[in-house]
């Protein structure tokens, strides 16, 4: 009774800091700025200084035109096209053009839903890290600048990875011979870890924290990181259920507010649950092995690391793996093949 206590709480006091995601950007798009400052920031950069209401009205904005279209097509094109059809052929004669719809429905998936979900993806991408920046910068949370590009673009594609994995996970669960509550209520209480995770991630990679510690901070603390990302878990969820591009969207336009309410928060405060849930475990070692074995094929190819062609490393590694034949790195570890894929990728020999 005390541990579903305990989770209640945690989970409540996640649902607390989501709701205040929105209240803490609204407030700080109705502080003022100083006009002297943004004048000064005007003439400087040359162009007005980003907001958080610039961004959040620049996702609305997008994730509203990436809707319109595709509203408009179902209710409306295909709608007149069915009208127009049955007034000119007879119900017999409408079986014969039975594939007109799917065709259509196709075409456009093709060349205008698909192009604009990816570019939706990759503009939230740049606008949530925007959020991200500017509501660390009000809140007066310093970023770690010492961070190497190669150690980011490694933990990053890991992450790509873990998630990728983890949605596949939710899935699998979602469509489970099972009861339809149990369904819903496991791949919602999934879903809401990932939205989570996905939230907080901006967070914690300016802390400069790998994604191994990332994970564990979120599965000793998972009923808090439940509660946090339930909200959006449910909002995509009802969405969902009339359409995937219609909760895309949604998603896009809701999830900087979480981005705002994992920035101001005091989640290392908080206190581990008692029992850990492993959720992202089997993810993580998929990923993890996946990842071993294309560097292990990217780089046993070659002859030998001191072959004059290849990558050499700047620093001479004591352990003897900046300079290995193709036996020797055969036997690796995970940690060992990673060092090697990462020192030797930092400094090419041109």
């Amino acid at each position: 009774m005390e541990a579903l206590k305990t989770v209640l709480t945690l989970a409540l006091h996640g649902m607390r800091d989501c709701f205040n995601g929105v209240f803490a950007s609204i407030k700080f798009c109705s502080r003022t700025q100083n006009p002297q400052r943004v004048r000064e920031e005007v003439k400087k950069n040359g162009d007005d200084p980003k907001t958080i209401s610039s961004v959040l009205i620049q996702c609305g904005v997008f994730g509203f035109l990436v809707w319109l279209p595709i509203y408009l097509f179902r209710n409306v094109l295909m709608k007149c096209v069915y009208d127009y059809f049955c007034s000119y052929i007879s119900e017999d004669e409408l079986e014969s053009i039975a594939f007109l719809p799917p065709v259509l429905s196709g075409i456009f998936f093709c060349f205008w839903t698909f192009p604009l979900f990816i570019i939706n993806r990759f503009l939230n991408l740049t606008w949530d890290q925007q959020v991200a920046d500017i509501t660390s910068e009000k809140a007066g949370i310093k970023k770690k600048d010492n961070i190497g590009i190669t150690d980011s673009w490694s933990d990053q594609v890991t992450s790509i990875g873990v998630q990728v994995l983890y949605m596949i996970q939710c899935i699998i669960v979602q469509n489970l011979p099972i009861s339809i509550i149990v369904r819903n209520v496991l791949s919602t209480f999934l879903l809401s870890l990932l939205y989570s995770l996905y939230a907080f991630e901006y967070k914690w990679c300016s802390k400069g924290w790998n994604l191994p510690k990332r994970l564990h901070f979120i599965e000793s603390k998972w009923p808090y990181f439940v509660g946090f990302g339930l909200p959006l878990a449910v909002a995509t969820a009802y969405v969902e259920s009339y359409s995937l591009m219609d909760s895309t969207c949604l998603f896009s336009v809701l999830f900087p507010f979480c981005v705002v309410g994992s920035t101001i928060t005091f989640d290392s405060k908080l206190r581990n649950f008692n029992s850990p849930l492993r959720v992202f475990k089997l993810s993580a070692c998929i990923t993890d092995f996946i990842y071993t074995r294309v560097c292990r094929w990217l780089l046993s190819g070659r002859r030998s690391w001191s072959y004059p062609g290849l990558f050499v490393c700047g620093n001479q590694d004591p352990s003897g793996l900046a300079c290995c034949s193709r036996e020797s790195f055969c036997s690796m570890t995970t940690e060992q093949v990673d060092k090697v894929w990462v020192d030797n990728v930092r400094t090419p020999v041109v």
